[in-house]
């Protein structure tokens, strides 16, 4: 695109979640729109926010009880008979509020709307109580953690703990892919709908082609927050299929989990024990960022971890917190069978480690590039973190 030719779309621009909240309030308005086209979606898409947390129409539906506080299942075939009053933006702080008939049923909407941001403040818990207690009458309450950027496995689970139901870009895609609500678009107003749709089509296919590129080798940096947990992601699958580094571990091992206590991606979380009980929950994947510098980690053993670093480096790094035990020899040894089984599985290790007593210590790393690429390493992971675990002293 030219310096001086503006987008043709206009949601180039409007990136916010300012701009994202007009669109949805707009969206669900147009349930009561004279032009059949756009009731039709308007109905569609407050039918999708009501179904949220479903996977096909043969899912039972699930809604909250105001009294109970907790969630129960939908009794109906899901028809919406049309908005109480328009769509509200920021009353008492929550982004977008409105209230349907369905089934019969007042059933009021609150959704926290976000791109890339995320929760903060405890605001869950407060909006949900908000709407719970007021005035406003409703049979029931559909919390909605809207959300077109990448949402974290973290995330989703503070979201779940906190009884929301969480629509996502993988949402959208399923609405505005029915094309019965779609193919006649033709007046200005449903052009304005469909250039919101192109954006929300954009935002998938470039997290997919950030993703197809790493995997290449094209690009082995993580130029993307998408790609960067997807990568980690897939390392964690690597290690839950082959667990034969499992059994060179104590199985008396129990595991330090989130507590979910502080904000999530920006501090330190509170931590609490669990015993294991899966393949995958001798792993955790945790995401940090910090003045734009984004990093991912995929722990195991209770105290090891790699780090996935935006530039393509891997490191293997381990937490020996206040331990007696961290020192400077152990480290050392750590990083000789570092480099002996990233040599043995035929990939390049750098030469550099580290070691601060009481702290996290630097094994060693690889960095990715266009001959170590992320697909081959990928490949070659849970053979290298085998190796390794085979050849350091027995982890108590």
């Amino acid at each position: 695109m030219s310096p001086l030719t503006p987008a043709s779309n206009i949601f180039h621009y409007a990136t916010t979640e300012l701009s994202q909240d007009a669109i949805l309030c707009w969206l669900v308005s147009c349930t009561h729109h004279e032009d059949p086209v756009l009731s039709d979606c308007g109905t569609a898409f407050v039918r999708a926010l009501f179904r949220t947390g479903t996977n096909s129409d043969d899912d039972e539906v699930y809604v909250l009880d105001p009294r109970l506080r907790r969630k129960v299942p939908h009794t109906g075939v899901c028809k919406v008979q049309g908005l109480l009053e328009e769509p509200s933006q920021q009353y008492e702080n929550i982004d977008v509020y409105f209230r349907a008939r369905i089934d019969g049923q007042i059933v009021s909407f609150l959704i926290e709307d976000k791109v890339d941001s995320t929760f903060h403040d405890n605001q869950l818990s407060r909006y949900l109580k908000t709407v719970a207690t007021d005035a406003r009458r409703e049979d029931c309450i559909k919390p909605i953690y809207l959300k077109t950027g990448y949402v974290f496995e973290e995330e989703r689970e503070y979201v779940k703990n906190r009884r929301y139901f969480i629509f996502d870009l993988q949402a959208f895609l399923n609405f505005f892919y029915d094309k019965r609500f779609l193919r006649r678009m033709d007046s200005s107003e449903s052009s304005f709908l469909w250039k919101y749709r192109e954006h929300i089509l954009s935002k998938h296919h470039q997290r997919e082609k950030k993703h197809r590129e790493l995997l290449s080798g094209d690009t082995p940096r993580f130029s993307h927050v998408a790609t960067l947990n997807k990568f980690t992601l897939d390392l964690r699958d690597q290690l839950s299929e082959d667990t034969s580094w499992v059994p060179s571990t104590s199985s008396g091992l129990t595991w330090k989990g989130p507590a979910n206590k502080k904000r999530y991606g920006q501090s330190s979380y509170s931590w609490m024990r669990k015993n294991l009980k899966s393949r995958r929950e001798w792993t955790e994947v945790r995401q940090h960022g910090n003045r734009g510098k984004l990093w991912s980690e995929l722990w195991f053993c209770n105290e090891f971890f790699w780090e996935i670093g935006q530039s393509g480096r891997v490191s293997l790094k381990r937490d020996f917190g206040n331990k007696d035990k961290s020192d400077r020899e152990l480290c050392q040894r750590y990083h000789e069978a570092f480099v002996k089984a990233v040599d043995l599985f035929g990939g390049c290790s750098e030469k550099a480690w580290s070691f601060r007593k009481g702290q996290k210590c630097t094994i060693g790393s690889v960095q990715l590039n266009r001959q170590q690429t992320p697909r081959c390493f990928i490949r070659r992971f849970s053979s290298v973190q085998a190796e390794f675990l085979r050849r350091i002293p027995a982890i108590t």
